[in-house]
């Protein structure tokens, strides 16, 4: 039996979560259907496109059946083709949307309060949120924060480490980030990446240099205060 969640009303039955596939794995898939010759010709490219595809079997079948029907284009070619389809707010290339499905399939069996919340976790170019960070970008308490990310882990659209730091894989985090700009606006967006970046520069070993850049260079328009506490902190 599958699921998109657990069932509570089968208690005492095991359940076995799926991840996506093993970079080997992506890799012999794709060659599988594209051709095993083009795809090890061009193997550093080759892992580049299935690590695009966050490894998920499904857009891993689509890159490779766009591959397959570009003869004459090189790996890289349709992984730059595939990034700038996943950037773009509002149009999209068929094979993206079939990516998305299940995204938006499972969007749609929440209540616009957590689905507002996944689109907005998914704003900060960060590699991954502890839960003090999701509250800010969430504006919630720590607790309420806990309560949505876990639901949000439950939906399978947000992943935990084991040392309980959320991350989004690729093509969930690019399909919320279009979602986060369509539905909530570009307002909304910034606000969230103050908040977390304020978050970022008043508590100790929240989020590496690197990360901290990056959410910087989301902000379009710097407050003061903000701008006053980026250059205490930042060399």
């Amino acid at each position: 039996m599958t699921g998109s969640r657990r069932i509570v009303d089968l208690p005492g039955i095991p359940w076995l979560r799926l991840g996506v596939l093993r970079p080997e794995d992506a890799l012999r898939l794709l060659a599988a259907i594209s051709g095993t010759r083009r795809v090890f010709a061009e193997e550093e490219a080759a892992g580049r496109l299935v690590g695009a595809c966050s490894y998920q079997p499904l857009s891993v079948h689509v890159a490779a059946a766009r591959l397959d029907a570009r003869p004459s284009w090189t790996i890289d070619q349709i992984l730059a083709q595939l990034e700038d389809d996943l950037r773009r707010p509002v149009v999209m290339h068929e094979d993206c949307k079939i990516v998305d499905r299940p995204f938006r399939e499972a969007q749609a069996r929440m209540d616009s309060f957590h689905r507002d919340a996944f689109h907005l976790a998914a704003v900060p170019d960060c590699g991954r949120l502890d839960v003090a960070m999701a509250a800010a970008v969430l504006d919630l308490p720590v607790n309420e924060a806990t309560a949505v990310m876990e639901a949000l882990v439950d939906a399978h659209l947000v992943e935990i480490d084991e040392n309980g730091d959320y991350h989004f894989l690729g093509l969930v985090k690019a399909f919320a980030r279009r979602q986060a700009l369509n539905g909530l606006g570009h307002e909304r967006c910034q606000q969230a990446l103050h908040r977390l970046l304020r978050h970022c520069l008043t508590v100790e070993h929240t989020v590496g240099e690197e990360d901290l850049r990056a959410v910087l260079d989301q902000i379009v328009e710097l407050p003061d205060a903000l701008a006053e506490m980026v250059s205490l902190s930042l060399p």
